[in-house]
């Protein structure tokens, strides 16, 4: 009974955390399209402050597609007799590390992004044509074998547990982190077009959270990728229109 009610508040924290970064996410888009004084302040924010940023959004973004990695993670803890709450939350802070690690890269681009005035009042990038260049780099990403190998490492077969299972709490973390790995290597180009929608655009937000998570629970087949693909070489043409 112990185990059980520990199991429950491990994943009840977890679906917590992310609550409370989608909260904070839809709190920051509303703020920043609420008046142009605070959207100023947003497109002039110190580093440390966008990191933060882009730290909550990829928490609110990336958590819930890790969803089913944890379950089965969650399912192979309780049939080996282990303590499931800790090593749940082992694993969990591993993939969240590795998206918080994208966040910095992704924030320090924002910074010289909007020090170069490449940003628009949405921070998007301003020129039609760099937008363009995101939404066709994007596409082609998704065409590649590193994508499809990543999106195979990134969706949760038993395999991947089997292959990866290491003892221990420290284990579990390492798992997490193997995990974030692929996710960050299946989903980056992805995250970055956040740029070309406008980074605190919550329509975009969301939409590209829909999009990752149909990656991970549609058939593993390199069409449904693909498919993505075309949908974003279309946007690509639309942006040069």
């Amino acid at each position: 009974m112990r185990r059980r009610v520990l199991n429950l508040t491990t994943i009840t924290a977890i679906i917590a955390i992310g609550g409370a970064c989608w909260w904070l996410t839809a709190t920051m888009s509303a703020d920043f399209y609420a008046s142009a004084t605070i959207a100023t302040q947003w497109q002039h924010a110190s580093f440390s402050t966008l990191f933060l940023m882009w730290g909550i959004m990829m928490a609110a973004m990336m958590l819930p597609t890790a969803a089913p990695f944890l379950r089965l993670f969650w399912q192979c803890c309780v049939f080996r007799k282990i303590a499931a709450h800790s090593h749940i939350a082992a694993a969990a802070g591993g993939y969240i590390l590795l998206w918080l690690f994208f966040s910095l890269l992704a924030a320090g681009a924002h910074k010289v992004a909007a020090e170069w005035n490449a940003l628009n009042s949405s921070m998007a990038l301003a020129d039609p044509t760099a937008r363009a260049a995101l939404f066709a780099a994007a596409a082609a990403y998704q065409f590649t074998p590193l994508k499809f190998a990543c999106l195979r490492g990134c969706r949760p077969p038993p395999l991947f547990l089997i292959l990866h299972w290491q003892t221990g709490i420290g284990g579990a973390f390492r798992l997490g982190l193997k995990n974030g790995a692929y996710c960050v290597g299946c989903c980056w180009a992805l995250m970055l077009l956040l740029f070309a929608g406008g980074v605190m655009d919550f329509r975009w937000i969301v939409g590209l959270t829909l999009l990752v998570l149909a990656e991970k629970i549609l058939p593993p087949h390199p069409i449904v990728a693909r498919s993505f693909g075309v949908g974003l070489l279309a946007l690509a043409v639309v942006e040069l229109l």
